[in-house]
């Protein structure tokens, strides 16, 4: 009969031996790269010198170029931000406040579907708004109707008008 526990034994063993070997093999590349930088700084000063100046120019330009993107990346934000569209939703396009606005006088709310969204200018603190949308009427028919709404710079608070623009 066999003792399980000197199997098991065995195996754990085994599993430490490899283990170790790979601590002793990771090790041993470690320090031969350190070897080998020692023996270029060593043996290869100015090679080592031109390389380190080399890379830390490649690093001061990499940075030059980032801040550069970050800047226009910042410039782009602002004039999107100035043309109104943070008040627009990421996901399809929407102002929030207009469309919560429609649902409420709408027969039925949950027919409700957002087709597209144009927004322009910031005339003294507002941005005009047209909104596109499907929803059901009253006979159970879907309708396709256009908003106009007046939508605040700072809060996204819409003020929708009936008509738009022009109509009176």
């Amino acid at each position: 009969m066999i003792d399980e526990t000197s199997a098991d034994e065995g195996c754990d063993d085994r599993n430490d031996r490899r283990w170790r070997w790979g601590v002793y093999a990771v090790g041993a590349f470690v320090v031969l790269v350190l070897a080998g930088l020692a023996v270029e700084m060593i043996f290869f000063p100015e090679e080592y010198d031109a390389r380190l100046a080399r890379i830390e120019a490649e690093q001061a330009a990499n940075a030059k170029e980032l801040a550069l993107l970050a800047d226009a990346a910042d410039t782009d934000a602002a004039v999107e931000r100035e043309k109104g569209f943070h008040c627009l939703s990421a996901w399809d396009g929407s102002n929030r406040s207009t469309v919560d606005q429609v649902k409420a006088a709408l027969r039925d709310p949950d027919s409700f579907e957002h087709i597209e969204t144009s927004i322009y200018g910031n005339d003294a603190g507002e941005h005009g708004l047209w909104m596109d949308y499907r929803a059901q009427n009253g006979f159970g028919g879907m309708n396709v109707e256009r908003i106009y709404a007046r939508v605040d710079h700072e809060s996204c608070e819409a003020r929708v008008i009936p008509g738009g623009p022009g109509s009176e």
